[in-house]
């Protein structure tokens, strides 16, 4: 993707703040996923500029997130999800690497469909589980820390848009690598765009994706991950899915 185009198409963007963020968080959402390549992207952000703002912080409208997830040795979360098993749980510590935040999270996804997603703050010098991450974590899931291990790390550059209705956030999301100790993929040319809205109404972004007939189509990153990072694990109800993606993005 030519970065200097994307750069000059989101400074056209109307800005929005972390502060004025904390109205728009929908941690009660449904969310929508769709997969394209990157060449498909800038069209359509031009199309959308008077409909929505995108997250600016000190001037950088494209940050850097660096997740996290845990499982179970014997996998289970991975297992939950492949089963399409609900209500089910990610375990995740989420940082944004320009910032210097960081988060322990839980998504969980309901048997209504929905995705309530519950995070508490972590300190520089904290270590994945204290007193605080241990109570929320066993509040949430009635899991224990001693059960849980970190399965991999995924990286991905990101670009948030806001609705200007409020009513709908905007994730896309480039340059995406999964890694594991030593091994390592890249996504290349993939874009993930994730639309969380807190109802299944359309939207400028949503109509510009149909008009090019996108349909939605998405995967969970943490299971993209672990089928490339795990020899291991049975794959028969993504395998469609997986092939679809690797047509979008050469996996290398």
């Amino acid at each position: 993707m030519d970065k200097k185009a994307l750069q000059d198409v989101l400074a056209r963007f109307e800005p929005i703040s972390l502060s004025e963020m904390d109205n728009v968080k929908l941690l009660d959402r449904i969310d929508v996923k769709y997969n394209i390549h990157e060449d498909q992207l800038l069209p359509v952000l031009q199309e959308v500029l008077q409909q929505y703002r995108t997250l600016d912080i000190n001037g950088n409208r494209v940050a850097h997130y660096e997740t996290t997830y845990l499982d179970t040795p014997e996998h289970l979360m991975y297992k939950q999800h492949h089963q399409g098993k609900v209500p089910r749980f990610k375990i995740r510590i989420r940082k944004y690497v320009d910032s210097n935040l960081a988060f322990f999270e839980i998504k969980k996804k309901s048997n209504k469909g929905r995705t309530l997603k519950s995070r508490i703050k972590l300190k520089s010098d904290d270590s994945i589980f204290n007193d605080a991450t241990t109570t929320f974590l066993e509040k949430e899931t009635h899991l224990h820390p001693e059960e849980l291990t970190p399965a991999l790390v995924v990286e991905y550059d990101r670009i948030t848009l806001v609705n200007k209705t409020g009513q709908e956030r905007l994730t896309i999301d480039t340059n995406l690598v999964v890694r594991d100790g030593n091994t390592a993929h890249q996504f290349t040319g993939l874009v993930i765009i994730e639309a969380k809205l807190d109802s299944r109404a359309q939207t400028p972004f949503r109509k510009a994706l149909q008009q090019r007939r996108i349909k939605p189509f998405g995967m969970s990153k943490f299971v993209m991950a672990m089928s490339k990072l795990h020899n291991d694990i049975k794959i028969n109800n993504f395998k469609q899915d997986l092939k679809t993606v690797d047509k979008i993005a050469h996996v290398s």
